[in-house]
């Protein structure tokens, strides 16, 4: 299954505050072409992420689609209560968000590692609270931070081990995140099977591009077994706390490895080109997907060609 989290990732690193409106339309062509599952906002504190501010209000203008799921994103309690709270056709999953950097949980969340641990029963008490049950971990810089450099497999597992040690419920999922792109395949395939085999729980991943290797990640990721993955249209993203972030693997590439591989994911790709041309043309945010390109390319000469 392919999460698409452009909608929320991608409008989160712009640098212009778009209009309700946009997303709204960028989301009905997603879905159209066939993406079934979207993570449209983050609750955040508006003064810090501004291009979220509108989080309630898309939520509340969402249209609700057969088959589709609307998700969101929190990093902390009140995060949580406020998805909760929102009107419109979402889904709030449980999700336990926490980093393997310390750095980045300072200046992503204000927080560190042993504070996270210490808030376990808080964040159990509002997931009661709300009706929300745990889904799983979101672990960021999973394999590396540009502030820290390299992090080991073993320091993300051990971590990921501290909290379930923890919890009195057991999630059911743990999205690793290469939230600066400094995975490489050998390291994705270890972590999963590591976390598979020492913690036992299923592995999704979210991957960036940022040094080139997202899409041998994400082959990585399909020989050992993972099903989910996290992707954004036309490669759009990047946290705005982590400096050189770039974006997420592109939902297309993601797509048409999966055509090549026989691997069916119910998006069409000829459909999807119409979101891609919306984000250039209306939104004015130049794809880094190389596929988008090459397809561009190909249509010019046809046309020159004629």
């Amino acid at each position: 299954m392919i999460r698409e989290v452009g909608v929320r990732e991608g409008f989160q690193s712009f640098a212009t505050v778009y209009p309700t409106e946009k997303k709204q339309l960028l989301i009905e062509l997603l879905v159209d072409a066939g993406v079934s599952c979207l993570e449209v906002a983050s609750f955040v504190r508006p003064d810090r992420v501004p291009q979220m501010a509108d989080a309630e209000e898309l939520c509340r203008h969402l249209l609700p689609r057969e088959g589709v799921t609307y998700t969101v994103l929190y990093l902390n309690q009140h995060g949580l209560r406020r998805a909760a709270a929102a009107s419109g056709p979402i889904t709030v999953p449980g999700w336990l968000p926490f980093a393997a950097s310390d750095t980045f949980l300072k200046k992503n969340s204000n927080t560190t590692f042993a504070s996270i641990l210490e808030s376990i029963p808080e964040w159990e008490a509002v997931f009661s609270e709300t009706g929300i049950p745990l889904q799983g971990f979101m672990v960021s810089t999973c394999f590396g931070c540009n502030d820290e450099g390299r992090i080991e497999n073993g320091a993300v597992v051990s971590r990921i081990k501290d909290v379930l040690n923890r919890l009195s419920v057991r999630p059911r999922e743990i999205c690793i995140a290469d939230t600066m792109g400094w995975g490489e395949p050998r390291r994705v395939a270890d972590l999963v099977h590591r976390i598979r085999n020492e913690v036992g729980i299923d592995v999704s991943l979210h991957l960036h591009d940022t040094r080139g290797l997202g899409m041998a990640n994400v082959m990585a990721g399909i020989e050992s077994g993972v099903s989910i993955f996290e992707s954004s249209i036309g490669g759009i993203g990047g946290c705005p706390f982590a400096c050189g972030a770039t974006g997420n693997v592109a939902t297309e590439e993601i797509v048409y490895l999966c055509e090549q591989l026989g691997i069916p994911t119910g998006i069409s790709l000829s459909l999807i080109k119409k979101a891609l041309s919306f984000l250039e043309e209306d939104i004015g945010v130049i794809s880094t997907s190389r596929w988008y390109r090459c397809e561009k390319a190909l249509s010019r000469a046809e046309v020159v060609a004629e």
